[in-house]
């Protein structure tokens, strides 16, 4: 005890990481969850077959983060989520319905074939890289609180890139009578 002169000391907690993990048991969704490349030195991309997935699949990659760290999916997918990641890439093949970033840092991902419609939410520095025939048609990203946000696709040409920054500032003029009118703020470039 104190008072006979010992000291008390409070225990000691070690932080254990644990690996990464893949989860395939729910039914048409697969999770890729809390790989840190950054404890787990040269960790290989991770591939999802697309023996694995089917259009009506949902992949969740979750807490994940690099350096130098990817997952690829291949095949059609319905849905992609990506949530929590830091400093890392995604490929996917095909997408149904969205690819949806949600508090992500300095991520990539790269659409292949198909994926018309993008939501980028909370998000830092964020690349995304769009195939070319979903330019062709239609893409619709919406953004929110987010910022660095840029988004590359081809050229009509198909022989070199264009890179387009999403803009982070509106400014909104309120008259009386009027309806609110709501402008994208694009700061000169000096």
């Amino acid at each position: 005890t104190a008072e006979k002169g010992l000291a008390l000391s409070s225990p000691t907690f070690h932080s254990l990481k644990m690996p990464g993990s893949i989860d395939t048991s729910q039914a048409d969704k697969v999770f890729v969850e809390k790989y840190d490349a950054t404890a787990e030195k040269g960790l290989a991309p991770i591939t999802i077959s697309a023996k694995d997935v089917s259009m009506k699949t949902g992949v969740f990659v979750g807490q994940c983060k690099g350096p130098n760290f990817a997952v690829i999916v291949e095949g059609k997918i319905k849905n992609l989520t990506i949530s929590g990641c830091e400093n890392m890439g995604v490929v996917v093949d095909d997408i149904v319905t969205t690819v949806e970033l949600i508090n992500c840092k300095k991520v990539q991902v790269q659409a292949k074939n198909v994926a018309g419609s993008w939501i980028v939410d909370k998000c830092d520095r964020t690349t995304i890289y769009l195939p070319e025939a979903s330019v062709k048609d239609k893409v619709v990203l919406v953004s929110c609180m987010s910022s660095a946000t840029n988004v590359l696709h081809s050229t009509p040409e198909g022989e070199d890139m264009v890179e387009n920054a999403i803009p982070e500032q509106l400014q909104s003029t309120f008259v009386l009578g009027k309806p609110p009118v709501h402008e994208v703020v694009i700061p000169d470039a000096e």
